[in-house]
């Protein structure tokens, strides 16, 4: 093993260190107040080199104009004695080699050179040794100050940089990186977080306890490199650390701290709880069989080992082999079952299956896809609730639907005798739907008889159905009834009419009408009239209104006869309005007239109210004509007499109502 490689593993164990830095260093001087209020300084040279005749460096407080040289003499890397004594003699022995021995091989060097800036990055006595660190201990306290580095070549100072203003007081530590997450994975937990300038490495501690203690957990500092994409730019990583061989199900607490170029800690994270899971599926289910019954699909399979197995799950599909697929288990098949029975929704078709091994976890594997070719030997249940009803010159057959999905269709068969062997079949190609019309001659009358089966897409034939009797039907309607006459007394209207003289008459309906509108024609009886009656009576329901009444005839066969000639008829109207009814009787001394107020029933024949009026011992008459108001004013009346009033209302037909109550005003002088 080389020099460089020894000490690759030595000081950068970082699962995220990559074997070459992607970016150049570029020249920078950097400066911080100390515990002891002193100021420190740091610089790093263009690509990251050594100073090899050192650096002077210089100060100039806030408000001069000159630089002020601190250092007599250059500060450069030190010799073998002198890192000696800087750095102890344990810790020189370990780093001797790497620090004085330059790789021979040109692609090495470079990475030789960023392994000691890391280095002296990481501790101010390693920066010391390489001459990259200085410590001002003449600042003064408040006083803000800058400094300058040069690097000393060929006699001639070249400016490496200028620091920013920094004012001396005591060092305080900073607050810890942001944004600190990390991520669950299977025997492992992965961190990321804010990438900042104040920061060049990090540390990362783990406990078993939010409270601790913790331990830090990385041996060598944490480095975030940048390395190009394909497009050729520079890219961070998407987690800066993974910590590995955690136990699944455990929970582990993390706190992380920032390390500035200085070499200084800064406070840690809150912590965060990561808990590892198990992301490693079970093996998957082998030889996975399938075994084909009438609509039962056997599937047999070798268990996975795996201790960790929660079951199976089963997955078909109907249509091909890439899917879609359905579970068709709702529970779990259990880890020691190696046979699933599946009843499968469609026979005739061919169907795939593959299994899911599941673990305690809920990771999943997934077996190879088997096929089971379900042929269809079942045939359809027997069809039910045949039907038929004759018409002129064919028979309606109808039944109920089978419920199997893949029937194709029905077969007819018919008879004119019962016997099972005397059918003949009507139907060469099965009838689809649920009906069909059979021709016959129309003057047919014998009995027929009928039966169907059913047939499914594999040609499997069902029972027959149960045989169903018909009869070709009577279409020959009875002849139209005669009517006699039709008188009305009090009301009712009484219709007679001859019996018909067809002997298959069922019975009569009476129908009536109003004002001739025979399209509004009213059957009156619930029920069929026997054929022996011919008569009937009818309350008529409205006076002065013209009813026709005729009647028809229906016979076994439901045919029903043309309407007898009508005989119409009129009701008189004999009920007089309801009586007024009197609300206010007034008289007005100064206009010397009397008003008369009254209510009256709104009837649809009401015409209007006369007003009768009388003195003392003399009989009532109109003072009013015929009025259409609910009121009338008397002005033809006498001072100091005495008037009794009363009304009557009169329908359109004359009908006239009981008198109002009679009502007493007496007019003063």
């Amino acid at each position: 093993m080389n020099i460089i490689k020894k000490f690759c593993f030595v000081i950068l164990l970082s699962p995220l260190f990559l074997p070459l830095y992607a970016q150049k260093v570029e020249g920078k001087v950097m400066a911080s107040t100390s515990d002891e209020a002193t100021v420190i300084l740091r610089w790093l040279l263009s690509e990251g080199k050594f100073p090899k005749e050192g650096v002077y460096i210089y100060r100039k407080e806030e408000g001069d104009k000159e630089w002020i040289k601190l250092t007599p003499r250059p500060i450069k890397k030190a010799d073998r004695d002198k890192a000696r004594t800087i750095l102890g003699d344990s810790t020189f022995a370990i780093w001797e080699s790497m620090i004085f021995e330059k790789p021979q091989e040109e692609h090495d060097i470079e990475m030789w050179e960023f392994l000691l800036l890391c280095q002296a990055l990481k501790e101010p006595r390693f920066a010391e040794v390489f001459g990259l660190h200085y410590e001002d201990t003449t600042a003064i306290l408040g006083r803000t100050y800058r400094y300058k580095v040069t690097l000393v070549k060929k006699r001639r100072e070249i400016l490496i940089g200028v620091s920013n203003p920094v004012t001396v007081k005591r060092y305080e530590q900073a607050s810890p990186p942001l944004n600190f997450e990390g991520v669950a994975g299977d025997g492992e937990a992965k961190f990321k977080w804010k990438r900042e300038e104040r920061f060049f490495i990090f540390n990362l501690y783990r406990s078993k306890a939010r409270s601790g203690p913790y331990k830090l957990i990385n041996k060598a500092p944490i480095f975030i490199f940048e390395t190009k994409d394909t497009l050729g730019q520079f890219r961070a990583p998407e987690f800066f650390f993974t910590d590995t061989n955690l136990v699944n199900g455990h929970t582990y607490w993390y706190k992380l701290s920032g390390i500035d170029v200085f070499g200084r800690e800064s406070k840690l994270t809150p912590p965060i709880r990561i808990v590892p899971k198990d992301l490693t599926p079970p093996p998957p289910p082998k030889e996975l069989k399938t075994k084909v019954e009438n609509n039962k699909v056997f599937l047999s399979w070798s268990p996975p080992k795996a201790k960790d197995l929660k079951g199976y799950e089963v997955y078909r599909s109907m249509t091909r082999y890439k899917g879609p697929y359905e579970k068709v288990n709702s529970d779990l098949v259990l880890p020691t079952d190696t046979l699933f029975i599946d009843e499968v929704p469609k026979v005739g078709k061919v169907y795939y299956y593959y299994l899911t091994a599941i673990d305690s976890s809920l990771n999943k594997s997934k077996s190879l896809i088997v096929i089971a070719d379900v042929v269809d030997r079942i045939p359809p249940q027997k069809p039910q609730h045949l039907s038929a009803k004759g018409d002129t010159g064919r028979v309606i057959l109808s039944w109920e639907k089978n419920k199997e999905p893949d029937i194709m269709g029905y077969m007819i068969y018919r008879s004119i005798k019962k016997d099972k062997d005397k059918f003949v079949l009507l139907t060469p190609k099965p009838v689809s739907g649920e009906r069909f019309i059979d021709s016959l001659p129309k003057v047919a009358r014998n009995d027929f008889f009928y039966k169907i089966r059913a047939v499914d897409s594999s040609y499997n034939q069902s029972e027959y159905s149960d045989i169903i009797k018909v009869r070709m039907p009577d279409i020959v309607p009875p002849s139209s009834p005669i009517l006699k006459k039709i008188t009305v007394k009090k009301g009712i209207a009484s219709l007679e009419w001859f019996r018909n003289p067809e002997k298959d008459i069922l019975g009569y309906n009476v129908l009536r009408c109003e004002s001739g509108d025979t399209a509004k024609w009213v059957v009156l009886t619930k029920n069929l009239l026997s054929p022996s009656i011919t008569h009937y009576s009818d309350t008529l329901p409205k006076p002065l209104v013209r009813y026709f009444y005729t009647v028809v005839a229906i016979d076994s066969s439901g045919n029903v006869s043309k309407k007898a000639k009508p005989l119409v008829c009129v009701v008189p109207d004999r009920v007089p309005p309801s009586p007024p009814e009197v609300v206010k009787v007034s008289y007005d001394k100064k206009k010397n007239e009397v008003t008369i107020i009254w209510r009256i029933k709104k009837e649809s024949d009401l015409r209007g109210c006369i007003v009768f009026r009388k003195e003392e011992e003399k009989t009532f008459y109109p003072i009013s004509p015929l009025l259409t108001t609910d009121s009338f004013i008397d002005k033809f009346v006498e001072s100091g007499k005495i008037y009794y009033y009363k009304i009557r209302a009169y329908d359109k037909v004359g009908n006239v109502s009981e008198s109002s109550k009679v009502v007493k005003v007496e007019t003063s002088k």
